[in-house]
């Protein structure tokens, strides 16, 4: 009822608004009395066969308006809930890895534990070590490897900001610290390369803790490299302190 008492009111106004408007949209009747003007509303272009009138066209004007307004409210609607879309934060993802290292080669699963901490556990060949001497008089060394297990806690510290930048953060390609835990078997598995006898520790069990800084990047769709460095505290006769340097490259599936 509302709407038609609109669209009667809007025919109205344009009827009355002369008799030029009336020749646009329909043809117009008048006639004058004392200062009296009646206006009736007849269908427009009659002998054409066309049985629009004037309210008919109002009528129209407002439906098209009111569908106008619908889709402007709808497209504002919208527009707001882009807005206000929050882009998804890059967290630590699980993922399997097969790696090398100077002197290694590791199987490795890192279990996401939400955010961007990870859990990394890896066994295989491990180094036993790389071991300098030198005096004024003599010159050694000792390298071997063994076989070891070790978990590594880890908490990514970049991926907002790699995220901000435009960088991938694919398969957890970010800086990282961690706290690396290894036991090395006292068996070695190659036979230790050591000038000095009192230089070979191949044939001791060796427990560590290495907290250490790292870069993982993750090249094309499988391949990554990592590179660390950080301080090695152990164990196999004695406590002792060492440098720790390493760089692994392998798959990641």
């Amino acid at each position: 009822m509302m709407r038609k008492t609109i669209i009667l009111i809007l025919a109205t106004l344009i009827a009355a608004s002369g008799s030029e408007a009336l020749a646009q949209t329909g043809n117009a009747v008048s006639s004058s009395s004392e200062n009296k003007r009646e206006i009736r509303l007849t269908p427009c272009n009659k002998d054409k066969g066309d049985d629009k009138s004037l309210f008919a066209e109002v009528e129209a004007w407002y439906d098209s308006s009111s569908m106008l307004m619908t889709a402007a409210h709808a497209a504002a609607a919208n527009e707001t809930a882009e807005d206000t879309t929050v882009t998804q934060k890059p967290t630590a993802v699980s993922n399997h890895t097969i790696s090398m290292q100077i002197l290694g080669l590791e199987y490795g699963y890192e279990q996401k534990l939400g955010g961007s901490f990870s859990m990394v556990f890896r066994a295989g060949l491990v180094p036993a070590g790389i071991y300098v001497f030198n005096d004024y008089f003599s010159f050694g060394y000792s390298a071997a490897m063994k076989l070891g297990v070790n978990v590594e806690p880890r908490f990514y510290t970049n991926f907002d900001r790699r995220q901000r930048l435009g960088k991938s953060t694919y398969k957890n390609s970010a800086d990282f610290v961690a706290l690396k835990v290894q036991t090395a078997l006292g068996n070695r598995f190659i036979p230790d390369i050591s000038e000095f006898e009192d230089l070979s520790f191949s044939s001791r069990v060796d427990v560590s803790i290495t907290p250490m800084y790292g870069i993982r990047r993750v090249w094309g769709k499988n391949w990554f490299g990592e590179f660390s460095v950080g301080a090695r505290i152990g164990w196999q006769t004695d406590w002792y302190v060492a440098p720790y340097i390493q760089y692994r490259i392998g798959l990641a599936f």
